[in-house]
């Protein structure tokens, strides 16, 4: 967990994060529909963040809402849209889950 939190405060290559997506993903699920959904994820921007805050689940409070905060600047959201943005982000995992499976 601690190398997932200093991958993530270091703006840590996209490979990264969707190693830890898997990881986090593959604890509810098999591991093939996560590394599919990740692929299919990985060619949007809402399915993108979904995997950056998905990664960041198992970090302490602290580090998690520092990791949370720099993944909210890092694609422009506001704090006004950020549910909206999440809630899209969501059926974008939602459907590229359903399609793996």
């Amino acid at each position: 967990m601690v190398l997932i939190a200093l991958l993530l405060a270091a703006a840590s290559p996209f490979e990264a994060i969707q190693e830890a997506f898997i990881a986090d993903c593959s604890l509810t699920m098999f591991e093939g529909p996560c590394r599919c959904a990740a692929r299919g994820l990985a060619g949007s921007t809402p399915g993108r963040f979904w995997m950056e805050i998905t990664a960041t689940r198992g970090l302490p409070p602290e580090a998690r809402n520092t990791a949370l905060e720099a993944i909210r600047e890092r694609y422009g959201i506001s704090n006004q849209d950020i549910a909206a943005f999440a809630e899209s982000a969501r059926a974008a995992f939602d459907t590229a889950i359903a399609d793996c499976r």
